[in-house]
């Protein structure tokens, strides 16, 4: 470790099921709060910075979300998150009504692996299930990144966005 930081690196046997089986082939690694990122997405730095200011509850979990959701590039492609008063309603990439987008930027404390263990007894397993079983209990929080940019990178026209976005920034 570097100044407090800890890169979680297990291996998942069972990599072709769901992105929560991956979060829980890390949990070994993983003890107290920690910080999840989407390997795909690009994100303004500062938006961790805010994170670090506010850990997440014992149990809890923090989700970065932006509410831009008229200016999300591949909506259809994206992680729809309700919000009612800082905490996550609903979560997943065909709910309906939605309000913020899920930016794949996640503060957590150990409640997470509860979650997703959840899910996964449940035949699903994906990391918005785990998500939703928490917020269903009160347990899932979001961050608002305001006019920061993020861009989820998962296509050749996501990557330009991205890198239209990063240079735009960095003028």
């Amino acid at each position: 470790t570097a100044e407090g930081i800890v890169l979680a690196k297990q291996e998942n046997p069972e990599w072709q099921k769901p992105n929560g089986y991956s979060v829980l082939a890390a949990q070994p690694s993983l003890h107290g709060n920690f910080v999840l990122l989407m390997a795909d997405h690009v994100f303004d730095g500062p938006i961790l910075k805010d994170f670090l200011k506010q850990p997440p509850l014992p149990g809890e979990i923090t989700l970065a979300v932006d509410s831009r959701t008229e200016e999300v590039f591949d909506l259809a492609d994206a992680t729809k998150v309700q919000v009612e008063g800082g905490r996550i309603v609903s979560i997943g990439k065909g709910i309906r009504p939605y309000n913020a987008i899920d930016t794949g930027i996640f503060f957590c404390s150990e409640g997470l692996f509860e979650g997703l263990q959840a899910g996964c007894r449940d035949g699903r397993g994906s990391l918005s299930e785990g998500i939703q079983w928490l917020a269903e209990r009160g347990r899932a929080r979001t961050l608002p990144i305001g006019n920061r940019y993020w861009q989820d990178v998962d296509t050749p026209e996501a990557l330009r966005e991205a890198e239209r976005i990063i240079f735009q920034h960095a003028k």
